[in-house]
This record gives structure tokens, sequence and C-alpha cells, in this order.
């Protein structure tokens, strides 16, 4: 893991805010030298609590077992700007009955899931001896039109900060859709459509617009509105292109 953050430095740091007390601004960076540096956990389960691989598919279509014991997630309720103190990278292993469980933190002010993805692939050819076929990231700076390599925020370090209380009852679901309940999903749609408007023309609404519009029905479904009142669902999906092309 340290031979694999030669190259993702950043990760192993902390940030660091710049305040500008006379316009009321202020400038967060990452400092690579600050902090203990990157955390690396390694977890075992009690006598009593014997987990397995197929538990863990289980937990994922379920959630009967609390899956972010998995991860180094801190409390309830961190923030980004909590990288100030916490690590902006942990990494736990977990022993399982029949396999280990990694699971990766990351702060997100630092950046996505291709970045993370990333890391993971490089740490995974240093395990294996192929150091030599790493790919190095590429640490440049995007600024829009106009801005130049400093940005200031423009408010003040405490007005940056947003916390959200989280209800302690509610419950995490998560979904897969495979491919072919996707494609059985498109065609239903398909079909009722052309049944409703008399058109012959096959596949006009796609396998997206298919599963976007069964999640919208569910989500507005599940929260018994009235007829009349409005619902916004915002969903979002590699969103790295469109950022480049917005700054570029």
């Amino acid at each position: 893991m340290s031979i694999a953050l030669v190259d993702f430095y950043p990760l192993a740091g902390l940030l660091s805010t710049v305040k500008y007390d006379d316009d009321q601004s202020s400038l967060v960076y990452v400092d690579p030298e600050k902090g203990p540096g990157a955390i690396l956990i390694h977890a075992s389960g009690t006598e009593e609590y014997k987990v397995t691989v197929n538990d863990i598919v289980t937990c994922y279509e379920n959630s009967s077992r609390n899956i972010w014991s998995f991860f180094d997630m801190g409390e309830l309720g961190v923030v980004n700007y909590d990288g100030h103190t916490r690590p902006l990278l942990s990494v736990q292993v977990t022993n399982l009955v029949d396999g280990v469980f990694l699971g990766f933190t990351m702060n997100h002010a630092l950046g996505d899931g291709i970045s993370i993805f990333h890391f993971i692939k490089v740490l995974s050819k240093v395990f294996m001896g192929q150091g030599a076929e790493i790919e190095k990231p590429i640490f440049k700076a995007m600024f829009a039109d106009g801005y130049g390599p400093v940005l200031k925020l423009p408010y003040s370090e405490s007005e940056s900060i947003t916390r959200f209380d989280v209800d302690p009852n509610l419950k995490l679901r998560v979904f897969h859709f495979s491919g072919e309940t996707i494609a059985r999903l498109k065609a239903q749609v398909n079909s009722n459509s052309n049944s409703n408007n008399n058109n012959n023309n096959n596949n006009t609404i796609s396998s997206f617009q298919a599963l976007a519009a069964f999640m919208w029905l569910s989500i507005t479904r599940v929260q018994n509105l009235p007829g009349e009142s409005n619902m916004h669902c915002l969903l979002i999906a590699d969103t790295r292109p469109n950022l480049g092309t917005l700054f570029n």
C-alpha cells in the first residue's frame, strides 16, 4: 500500500484551509505532509459473528447485516470537510470465514469512482509484483475560463460546512439490475407503448429510459404523495465527462 501511495501521494495527506479575513474567503488544498497518512485496518469477526462471502452477497441484496461495518466510515454525518482531521484514504481488511473483504473509503473531495478504482488497480499490480506496468495518475488541475491557479471560495471556513442530521431509522437498500432484467423491462415498456400509441416501431424507448422511468415510478409511489404534489428526483451517472467539457 505504501508503494502504491508513492504515485497517489495526495491520498496520504489531509485537507488544509487558508483563511482570507479581508474578503471573507477561504482556500482549501491537500497537504501531503499533514497528518498520519492513509490508514490500513485489519479486522476479524468475533466468535459470535462469523461472516462468509455468501453473507456479504445476501447483505447487499436485503441489507440484513450492517455492511458499513466493513468500511472505515466513521460516525454518521461525516462530510468531506472532515478530511481536515480524518484520513483521506482508509483501507479495511476484514477476515471472513472463507475469504477476505477489502473496504476502500476515500474522501470524495479528492476524486470520484474512477479515481479510487485506478488506485485499487495499481495496488493490485503492486501486490502481484507488476509494478512496472503501473499506469500513473495525472494530477492536472482544471480551471474555468478567466480563473487562475488560486480559487478562493467566496465564503469563510465556517460557512462552507453543511451537515445533515441522519435519521437512525433510515434503511439502506442496494439494487442490482441485471442485463436480462433490463432487457425484459425495455421490451415490456416498448410493448405497452406500441399498444397504446398504435405504433409498430419497436424499441423506441431505450434501456436507460425504461430503467429511469421504472425508478421514477417506484420512488414516487413509495412517497404516497397527493396527486397535486411536486416531486423531484436527481439521478447522477458518469458526470466526469460532463465536468471535463464544462471546464475545457
